[in-house]
C-alpha cells in the first residue's frame, strides 16, 4: 500500500476473512473503507447510477478492461465452471460459441 492510500475490501472470494495488523494503516497513513454493494445499491441509488455511468464511459473509452483469464469452447463449460468453483480463475472466464 502506498502512503495515504485506501484499502477497499469488496469481498472474500477465498472464503477466508483476512485480518490486518492495525499498525500498517497507521504507518502509511492509509484508510480502510468497507464496501457492501447490496446495501449501497439500496441506500444510495443516485450515487450508484452516477458510478455506473462513469464506469460505462471508461469502458467505452477503453480506459477500463476486464482481465480474461481463459477462453474455452462452449463444449468445455463444465471445465470452466470447475475452475471457477476451485477458485483457480483470476479474472473472467469466457465461453466461446464458435
Amino acid at each position: 500500500m502506498r502512503w495515504n492510500g485506501r484499502l477497499l475490501p469488496v469481498g472474500f472470494t477465498s472464503g477466508e476473512v483476512p485480518s490486518i495488523p492495525m499498525n500498517l494503516p497507521l504507518l502509511k497513513n492509509y484508510s480502510i473503507v468497507g464496501m457492501f454493494s447490496g446495501a449501497w445499491t439500496d441506500r444510495c441509488p443516485d450515487e450508484v447510477e452516477r458510478a455506473m455511468a462513469a464506469i460505462m464511459q471508461w469502458v467505452g473509452e477503453g480506459n477500463l478492461r476486464s482481465h480474461v483469464d481463459r477462453v474455452l469452447p462452449l463444449e468445455r463449460a463444465a471445465e470452466a465452471m470447475s475452475a471457477i468453483a476451485d477458485r483457480s480463475v483470476i479474472g473472467r472466464t469466457v465461453l466461446s460459441v464458435r
